[in-house]
């Protein structure tokens, strides 16, 4: 459940849109304008006053113990950057745990006392050129840390952020906090929620992942690829609207099992109103770089397959 924020509506930015967000978050670079002292002042030995740096207070009197891997934060740079909008980039490590983590801050007159912490399994300590964007766009500073460390550096990161932001900003203030991510970004979003108390406000799970996204999913789309492609406008067509209803009218019986059998692992049969994503022909390197999670999972699967009983 979401907390109610008593800060003021965010802002909305021109150039870089929520949905711009959504469509894209391919990692991007900053380009140094600049320096601060903030670097040198902001560290976890001199925090602003009235925040512990082990334990984060929620509203019901519960409190968060922070992870003693990650409990002695350290900022390395802090930069004042003008792309891909103005923001204050600070970035640091945990002490004898190597985990790194980048603070993305909004000038002071844009910020409407708010984060947003992204999430996924294979992000680093670098935020996107969108995500930050993205937080400036809505009035919010972005967290993001490499994922190598779980929920736990998630947490502390989220924990030590507020410290900084107060101090930049000057607020004594609650700031409120939200994670997302999404497909196995959703896993750690609702994984650091259940595993957490005060730390986020709110998360946002998106594109959920199910117990057959990896390998199954991309590998029955590839088998599709293979032996439906052919077919696979007819099947489109037969879809949607104005379409017969039955995408195995025009499959033979091989093409007819190997349908029901992408279907039944996930693809849902609305899907192939863009057949091209489901065989992945706009990116096959989405589907075939997943070979290699199944042999990590099941090094003697094939060889099972055709030689083992079953």
């Amino acid at each position: 459940m979401l907390q109610p924020e008593t800060s003021g509506t965010p802002r909305q930015s021109a150039a870089w849109s929520r949905r711009r967000f959504v469509r894209n978050t391919a990692v991007g670079s900053a380009t140094v304008v600049g320096a601060s002292a903030l670097g040198a002042q902001a560290s976890s030995a001199n925090a602003p006053a009235g925040s512990s740096p082990a334990s984060s207070a929620s509203s019901d009197g519960t409190a968060y113990q922070i992870d003693p891997a990650y409990a002695h934060p350290v900022i390395d740079t802090t930069e004042d950057l003008t792309s891909p909008v103005p923001h204050r980039r600070v970035t640091g490590h945990f002490e004898g745990a190597g985990q790194k983590f980048t603070l993305s801050f909004p000038p002071k007159r844009q910020w409407r006392g708010r984060f947003f912490h992204k999430v996924y399994p294979s992000i680093t300590e670098t935020p996107s050129d969108t995500a930050i964007a993205f937080g400036v766009a809505s009035g919010a500073y972005t967290v993001q840390c490499a994922s190598n460390g779980g929920f736990a550096a998630d947490a502390a990161t989220a924990l030590f952020s507020r410290k900084v932001a107060a101090e930049y900003y000057g607020t004594t203030r609650r700031i409120y906090g939200y994670i997302y991510g999404g497909s196995g970004g959703s896993y750690q979003t609702m994984g650091a929620l259940e595993n957490t108390t005060g730390v986020w406000d709110g998360g946002v799970p998106f594109i959920v992942g199910g117990p057959t996204s990896i390998p199954n999913n991309f590998h029955v789309r590839m088998m599709a690829y293979y032996v439906l492609r052919a077919k696979a406008d007819r099947i489109a067509d037969a879809l949607r609207p104005g379409g017969s209803g039955d995408p195995y009218a025009a499959l033979d019986e091989a093409e007819r099992v190997a349908l029901k059998e992408v279907t039944r692992m996930g693809v849902p049969a609305r899907a192939w109103d863009d057949p091209g994503h489901v065989m992945g022909l706009d990116n096959r390197v989405i589907l075939t770089n997943f070979n290699f999670m199944a042999k990590t999972f099941d090094p003697t699967y094939a060889d099972d397959f055709w030689n083992a009983p079953g």
